[in-house]
């Protein structure tokens, strides 16, 4: 299982802070566990900007140039000497580096993971609180990996003031007042390591640290579990790297390994490479994150030419599968890594979606969610989504999946500051960056009854539609497993197939600007028409903006044709 974590205060409006770990679950006794990883660097990596041969830099800030080195503190230099245990060609102790000590995308380099526990320094009296979590694991160093002692970042541990106390902000400290408390030097459990001062630890320290990955950065990964004593026998990986679609557990997405990347995506700008064709311009946002919807897209991408052929499977490791054939044929695995997915478009993904209290990590909009000045959270908020300049500054059009979700699905709400609304609405309306009109489509087959509750006047006012039914068959009384989508615009009117599902029917919004039904569901029963996509076209500058909203999930196609036809109409 795979999955990130968010935390936040329970509060009308709560700030947006973001888990920075991996937390998984590996079941059984004597278990290690890995993160093992690749990275194509970003642009601002390399000591002159976008020259790959220059070399690293140890931080982007600065152009002093990584030099392999097993002992360094620095990231780059310490595993461009030693890629780790289980890396590419390691012993179970350490790895070999990166060839001639140059990085090199296509070497995984590994960590081993350290169990999941919350900091806060543990009393036996307390039942040993807060313990370690049984078989849960999260993306920090092991103190027993080599690189823990280097790379591992002195930090200051919380103890409980009182400890009879209650657990809470009231009665913990994590460096101020006498720190540690006076009762930590006798509760059993030392309250300093390896010669560190008291108080301070190497222990919760990110395998992959903030700050690191400059724009056009992508990282592949995968977890692995082994026997603590034969590390070099895997007894599984998850992602499983010899699957495509057959993926076990949740993990729908059609991926041979974990990924994610560090946008805008630099490396398509023509000035960095022959391989650049120009900055994407649509940007996809999968907020059903696992559950099918990229792989959907994907196999539309690669087919029309949104993704070059050069580029197909660079994020997911498969690609060019003739129809009818078993995607999980190695015969058609891509093992190069060729960094962020897509050509003309670039990838967001948001985490753990479909927990409504603590999922969504890193929401497009985090960083419009309110922010505390002077609290214990001040400068830890979320700055992985773009600011609302950012968004306009890079992309002419934001398509958004939100597959079978229900509820819950754009911010701000009660208990979730992010700003979803206000971030879409200023990037489709507002002027300065890419050229107007600009575009916002929506397909989900529950997005319109997640919104008409939370966000009604959006729904209405801005994409031009409301909701009917939340239920085609249940309205229509359709039962067949295949339902026909008959798309009208642009003319000539076609046809095409959705498998069966509970989808969404609209009404667009006639008063002006008035929306316009764009498909409609097969007319059976006597309730019909039913309108399955509304599209509101530019109309000057008081509306500088086309809209979709598609009431039924992409993985619901039973062609790509429909896609195709939408896609180009926007423009």
């Amino acid at each position: 299982m795979l999955g990130h974590a968010i935390a936040h205060w329970h509060d009308v409006a709560p700030p947006d802070l973001p888990g920075d770990t991996l937390v998984c679950e590996a079941a059984g006794s004597n278990i290690r566990l890995d993160l093992v990883f690749r990275i194509v660097p970003g642009v601002g990596n390399y000591v002159t900007i976008g020259n790959r041969v220059s070399g690293l830099r140890r931080v982007p800030t600065s152009t002093t140039a990584a030099v392999a080195n097993a002992a360094s503190a620095n990231f780059w230099e310490s595993f461009l000497a030693d890629n780790g245990a289980v890396g590419t060609g390691g012993d179970g102790t350490s790895g070999p580096g990166h060839p001639a000590s140059k990085w090199d995308p296509n070497v995984w380099n590994s960590a081993r993971c350290d169990t999941a526990e919350t900091n806060l320094f543990p009393i036996a009296a307390r039942g040993n609180l807060p313990g370690i979590l049984p078989a849960r694991w999260a993306s920090m160093y092991h103190e027993a990996d080599p690189k823990y002692l280097t790379l591992g970042v002195p930090k200051k541990r919380c103890f409980l003031v009182s400890p009879a106390g209650a657990v809470n902000s009231t009665n913990i400290t994590c460096g101020s007042g006498t720190y540690p408390p006076a009762w930590a030097a006798g509760a059993g459990l030392a309250p300093s390591e390896g010669g560190l001062a008291p108080g301070v630890t190497r222990e919760y320290s990110q395998i992959i640290p903030d700050g690191q990955l400059t724009p056009g950065s992508h990282v592949e990964y995968f977890l692995r579990s082994s026997d603590a004593s034969v590390p070099l026998a895997a007894l599984s990986v998850n992602p499983d790297t010899n699957l495509v679609r057959s993926q076990p557990g949740c993990m729908r997405d059609c991926s041979r390994w974990a990924q994610f990347g560090v946008l805008p995506d630099r490396w398509k700008d023509p000035a960095f490479g022959a391989g650049g064709i120009g900055m994407a311009t649509l940007l996809l946002v999968d907020l059903d994150d696992g559950r099918g919807g990229e792989c959907a897209w994907v196999s539309i991408a690669d087919t029309i030419g949104l993704t070059a052929r050069g580029r197909v499977g660079a994020h997911n490791g498969w690609g060019r599968v003739p129809s009818g054939t078993n995607i999980d044929d190695p015969a058609f695995f891509v093992r190069t890594h060729f960094g962020e997915p897509g050509t003309c478009w670039d990838l967001y993904s948001v985490r753990g979606s479909r927990d409504t209290l603590t999922g969504n990590a890193g929401a497009l909009s985090g960083r419009l969610a309110p922010r505390c000045m002077g609290c214990p959270s001040s400068g830890r908020e979320s700055r992985q989504g773009p600011t609302a300049t950012m968004l306009r500054s890079f992309y002419r059009m934001v398509v958004i999946l939100t597959g079978g979700r229900r509820d819950a699905i754009l911010g701000p709400l009660a208990d979730r500051g992010q700003d979803d609304v206000s971030l879409l609405q200023g990037f489709a309306t507002l002027p300065g960056g890419t050229p107007q009109p600009r575009g916002l489509w929506v397909m989900g087959s529950g997005f319109a009854e997640s919104e008409e509750l939370g966000h009604p006047a959006f729904l209405s006012t801005f994409l031009r539609a409301r909701l009917r039914n939340g239920d085609y068959r249940s309205l229509s009384g359709n039962a067949s497993a295949s339902v026909p989508l008959a798309v009208s615009l642009p003319p000539p009117s076609k046809q095409y197939g959705l498998l069966s599902d509970a989808f969404d029917v609209l009404t667009p919004q006639v008063s002006a600007p008035a929306g316009m039904a764009n498909a409609y569901y097969e007319n059976v029963g006597a309730n019909g028409p039913y309108v399955a996509s509304v599209y509101k076209p530019a109309s000057g500058g008081s509306s500088p903006y086309v809209s979709v909203l598609d009431g039924f999930d992409l993985r619901d196609l039973g062609s790509v044709g429909n896609v195709n036809t939408i896609a180009r109409q926007d423009y």
